[in-house]
Parts: C-alpha cells; structure tokens; sequence
C-alpha cells in the first residue's frame, strides 16, 4: 500500500527489477535527494511509453532506457534483443524525445 513514509522506499526498492542497467547506473549517479525524483520520472516514462505502444507489459521495463542529459535532453533507447523480439521495425533502437518534465 502506497503512503507518503513507505512510497519512497518502496519506489526505490523497485530500481533492479524495472530499471535498466544504463538508467540504474545514471540513478547511482545522482545524488541522494535527486534519486527519488528521476526514480519518478523514469517510471511515468516507462508506463507512457508502454500504453502508447500498446503492448503494455509485454514489453520488459528492463530492456529499453531513458537516457538524461547531454544536448539531446531525453533519449529512448531500446536493447537490440527487444527489438527482434518483439519484430523489426516496431521498434526504433534510438529516439530522441522532445519532452518537459518538472
């Protein structure tokens, strides 16, 4: 059950098991008062993402990225494993995404 003491925790808790490698590592990066927030980010990008696909959970949260930072701001990176998975030309490998978060 979700609660402004426990959400945190358990949100984090949930790092290994939806995030992938790059996006655990740029979470590691940060520092501990900006983790949370990113930890956010990066889930209601996942869960848009797979709602705008519409596949749902079909598609690992683990296997693609949103990668922060740099010029490009956001970019969508989806593992080439995926990709053939789930069929050529569902996916793109690399996107650069144009989106504002606060």
């Amino acid at each position: 059950m979700w609660s402004r003491t426990s959400g945190p925790k358990q949100i984090m808790e949930l790092v290994p098991k939806v995030f992938s490698p790059v996006e655990q590592a740029q979470l590691a990066a940060l520092a501990d008062a900006e983790k949370l927030d990113r930890a956010l980010s990066l889930w209601t990008l996942k869960e848009s993402y797979i709602k705008a696909r519409g596949l749902g959970l079909l598609v690992p949260l683990d296997e693609f990225s949103f990668v922060f930072g740099g010029a490009e701001g956001i970019r969508l990176e989806i593992d080439p494993r995926l990709a053939m998975r789930l069929g050529a030309g569902v996916f793109a490998s690399s996107i650069t995404l144009g989106i504002g978060l606060r």
